[in-house]
């Protein structure tokens, strides 16, 4: 009977070796003390459920174990009462298997040192914990290391193209993003989100029919068609004040300007700048979209300006 103990200090496991033996009894609530080396978050959960003591375990380095293991483990941390309480730059390896980003999180929060999480092959969570993580990755302290073509997730409906972006930079691996149902952005985030769209490899897949909306600005009617042909849905595009392209380009993107559908919303009154010389066919079907101004070169090379939509020029 060890009622009357009221410490115990020693390595990880010869302690969690105490607690599991079938021949000491009356243990409970000492004190815990675990000497320097390493330890799993196994045995130091096991430790920590064994007694309401505190367990100090500030001189462990490094706490290996599952990603679930730790953020036990973590959820445990403390400096007095029933819990471990862990140096501040203790080094953690998560084990082998799949994890959520909010884990990781969680993880890098609780310590100064390296994340080693290299073994962790897929990983899942919300574009806003994927990018804290992402914004966290690296391989010195107080970082997260991670797998240079690891799986990741992506299991919210509404993000932004910066964030896809910022994700798919971290990593070799495919991102699925097929949960996803609307996206935001700029015309050049989404340009270049669109630009790594696919279904396996260093690629962000996307659902077939997501919403995509363009934030405020100018952007180009090139851009505009490449982002409309990655999806079945409406591309938002009424926040774009203005147009650049040729006028092959921006008919192009006249011809599926709508409302619902696969199709492109504009604004009313967005500008357009043409970088070759339209025809009076062009001219006029550009001049249909918009009431804002249009410039263009005319085939002499003199500037023009249509100003008011009920005119069409002639050479």
């Amino acid at each position: 009977n060890a009622s009357a103990v009221t410490t115990i200090t020693g390595s990880a496991s010869e302690i969690t070796t105490v607690y599991a033996s079938s021949g000491i009894s009356g243990l409970g609530d000492e004190a815990i003390t675990v000497s320097a080396g390493s330890a799993t978050a196994a045995q130091l959960n096991a430790i920590n459920s064994g007694t309401t003591g505190l367990v100090t375990a500030t001189a462990v380095t490094t706490v290996t174990g599952t990603a679930a293991q730790i953020n036990t483990l973590v959820g445990n941390e403390g400096t007095s009462g029933n819990k471990v309480n862990l140096a501040t730059d203790v080094a953690i390896t998560v084990s082998a298997g799949t994890t959520t980003a909010a884990i990781l999180n969680t993880l890098n929060a609780a310590t100064t040192g390296l994340i080693t999480a290299t073994a962790v092959t897929a990983i899942s969570g919300t574009s806003a914990q994927l990018n804290t993580l992402a914004g966290n990755e690296g391989t010195a302290a107080n970082k997260v290391d991670l797998l240079s073509n690891v799986a990741i997730t992506v299991d919210n409906g509404t993000t932004t193209a910066a964030q896809l972006n910022t994700i798919n930079g971290i990593t070799a691996g495919l991102i699925d993003s097929t949960a996803v149902t609307a996206i935001s952005g700029s015309a050049s985030d989404l340009n270049t989100l669109v630009g790594n769209e696919g279904t396996s490899g260093d690629k962000v897949d996307l659902k077939a029919d997501v919403a995509l909306t363009v934030s405020a600005g100018a952007t180009t009617a090139a851009i505009l068609n490449t982002i409309n042909d990655v999806t079945t849905s409406v591309v938002t595009a009424t926040a774009v004040t203005s147009l650049t392209g040729t006028a092959a380009q921006l008919i192009t993107l006249i011809n599926n300007e709508g409302s619902s559908g696969d199709k492109v919303d504009l604004d009313g009154d967005f500008t357009v700048t043409i970088t070759d010389t339209p025809t009076d066919a062009q001219l006029s079907t550009i001049d249909a979209a918009t009431t804002g101004t249009i410039s263009y070169n005319d085939s002499g090379g003199d500037d023009e300006t249509v100003t008011d939509s009920s005119v069409t020029a002639s050479y």
